[in-house]
């Protein structure tokens, strides 16, 4: 039997989301905890929520938001996003396990330390084809009726970039399974779609949970799965998610967390104020 496993994506030093979300993971009694990167950026607790990934992760990848960190002068982000790596750079500049970080990521390369593959699952931050930067979505749902099949054709495509038969990636901050149409067999007793954010093509679904969903008969049918975001959701909720996962069926879990507190420490910051208004408005809005 595949063990049990708790994946996670997008922390952004959200501790309190962080430390919800490891209290959930305790009462589901997996065997193994895996976090597909961008534990830090944006949030308020960079440094905790590093040192408690690296303390309780068997599988720990980094994001986009670290390699910006560890990539001084290569930025690709927005202003917002490029103002809380700058921050979030001074928060972790001296840390220990930052700095061995920066000494793997010399010798290996980002490619390596942003996927794994762990026997018939890979895990990713991004996406197959680019593990760093590429989002795995179907753009924006206004889109959707009069690209459908250009869209289509385009989650079809990140289909076919991995041999395994399930991906696992974050980036996007929105759970959800990709998956050929001719599995649609898999979510015909589900009820809990996001009507807003989920896409069907003549060839694919990207399906989106609106809360707490079990997918079961998941084996042997080749899927991409993103667990959402711990700390930063963008998908309409506020609520931290993440997802347990044993190779046989997928669950997503929403719970909620003292938002209200990672909102003051952000307002504490050094960071720009516009920054980190934004950055806190953000999580009370869920998007």
């Amino acid at each position: 039997m595949k063990k049990k496993c708790a994946v996670l994506s997008d922390i952004h030093g959200n501790l309190e989301a962080f430390e919800a979300v490891l209290r959930d993971v305790e009462k589901q009694k997996v065997d193994r905890i895996i976090i597909i990167g961008d534990t830090v950026g944006y949030g308020p607790n960079p440094k905790e929520c590093w040192e408690k990934a690296k303390k309780v992760a068997d599988i720990l990848l980094i994001g986009n938001h670290e390699y910006e960190i560890l990539s001084p002068g290569d930025e690709m982000m927005n202003p917002v996003a490029s103002e809380a790596i700058r921050w979030t750079g001074k928060q972790l500049h001296n840390l220990p396990s930052w700095k061995k970080l920066k000494q793997e990521f010399k010798k290996k390369g980002a490619k390596k330390l942003a996927s794994r593959k762990d026997k018939e699952t890979l895990f990713v931050h991004a996406s197959p084809r680019s593990p760093i930067m590429e989002y795995v979505c179907p753009e924006d749902e206004h889109l959707f009726l009069a690209f459908n099949r250009q869209i289509d054709n385009l989650l079809m495509t990140f289909l076919t970039q991995f041999s395994e038969n399930h991906c696992f990636c974050g980036h996007t901050h929105v759970p959800a399974i990709l998956t050929s149409y001719h599995n649609s067999i898999i979510f015909k007793n589900i009820h809990s779609w996001n009507t807003k954010a989920t896409f069907i093509g003549p060839k694919t679904i990207f399906f989106v949970p609106s809360k707490k969903t079990h997918v079961r008969n998941i084996k042997n049918k080749k899927m991409i799965i993103n667990p959402g975001s711990v700390g930063q959701p963008r998908d309409g909720s506020r609520r931290a998610s993440y997802a347990i996962y044993d190779g046989q069926s997928v669950s997503f879990f929403r719970l909620n967390y003292d938002w209200k507190k990672t909102q003051k420490k952000l307002y504490a910051t050094s960071m720009k104020k516009d920054v980190k208004k934004f950055l806190a408005e953000r999580l009370s809005r869920g998007y």
